[in-house]
């Protein structure tokens, strides 16, 4: 045995190596109760995914000067979404993205 009597044994590097760290769990210090973790889905199950987009469509509704504003940034700063979103901050990341990539082939706007 000789030299390897000091070495660790591979199967105990192993498994200190892919051991799994357990939070503590979340106690409440007033009442030395658990609390409650809920989980909450930010999903939701589209149906039918051309009437979602239909409606979607319906409800982004943007104003010429919306879409002046838009295209002349999309021209000065490219692809800069933060610049874009400065220059239209009454609308979400979510609706400048999508306007985007609905209409850049269609006002020549593909980089």
């Amino acid at each position: 045995m000789g030299a390897f009597a000091n070495e660790i044994p591979d199967d105990v590097l192993r498994a200190r190596s892919n051991h799994a760290a357990v939070p503590q769990p979340n106690i409440n210090i007033y009442t030395k109760q658990p609390t409650v973790i809920t989980f909450v889905p930010h999903f939701k199950l589209v149906t039918d995914p051309i009437a979602y987009e239909m409606e979607y469509k319906r409800k982004n509704v943007w104003s010429l000067r919306d879409i002046r504003t838009f295209v002349v940034t999309v021209l000065r700063y490219t692809k800069n979404m933060d610049k874009i979103g400065e220059a239209l901050p009454h609308k979400s990341a979510s609706e400048i993205i999508f306007f985007y990539h609905t209409f850049k082939k269609l006002i020549n706007l593909k980089m």
